[in-house]
C-alpha cells in the first residue's frame, strides 16, 4: 500500500473495527473472525451472552455480501439479512448496534424511496461502489406503512 492511499482490499480486523468505530482498539474475537472468512458458515453459534454473536452474524454477513475478496463468498451470501428476535428490547438494541455499524462504514441509507445513496467514507474508500443499506425493523403490534417498497 502506498503512503497516504487507501487500502483497496482491507481485511477483515479492519473493517471490524472502523465498524464498532474502534480503529485503535480491540480487534475480533478468533470466532468473528473465522464466522465472516470461511469457507462456509456454521450451523449454530453457540457463544455465552454478551460476546458478540449480533456482531459476528451482521458484520460477518456485511463482510462477506461486500468486501470478502473471494466472488464466489459474495455472490453466495444473500442480497438481504433478517434477523428476528423474540424481545422488543433485543430488537431496539440491534437495530441501534446495525445502523452505528453501517454508519461507521458510510453505509447507512436514509429511510423511504429517496434514503439509499451511494456508499461514502470507508466503505467507498476500501472499493464498495454499491447503494448505501437500510435498516428495518418492524415490531408486533406496529403498523410499517410501505416498508416492503424500499427494503
Amino acid at each position: 500500500m502506498a503512503f497516504g492511499m487507501p487500502e483497496r482490499e482491507p481485511g477483515f480486523d479492519s473493517f471490524f473495527k472502523a465498524a464498532t468505530g474502534d480503529e485503535k482498539g480491540y480487534p475480533p474475537y478468533p470466532f468473528q473472525r473465522r464466522f465472516a472468512t470461511s469457507e462456509s458458515l456454521p450451523e449454530i453459534l453457540d457463544i455465552p451472552t454478551g460476546m458478540g454473536k449480533t456482531d459476528a452474524v451482521i458484520l460477518g454477513w456485511l463482510w462477506r455480501r461486500r468486501f470478502d475478496p473471494r466472488k464466489n463468498i459474495r455472490t453466495a451470501t444473500p442480497r438481504r439479512l433478517v434477523y428476528c428476535l423474540p424481545m422488543r428490547v433485543l430488537v431496539e438494541q440491534t437495530e441501534k448496534k446495525t445502523r452505528n455499524w453501517l454508519k461507521n462504514l458510510g453505509m447507512l441509507a436514509g429511510d423511504g424511496p429517496e434514503g439509499a445513496g451511494p456508499v461514502e467514507g470507508w466503505a467507498a474508500d476500501h472499493g464498495d461502489s454499491r447503494e448505501q443499506i437500510a435498516v428495518t425493523v418492524l415490531l408486533g403490534g406496529e403498523d410499517k406503512d410501505e416498508w416492503d417498497l424500499y427494503p
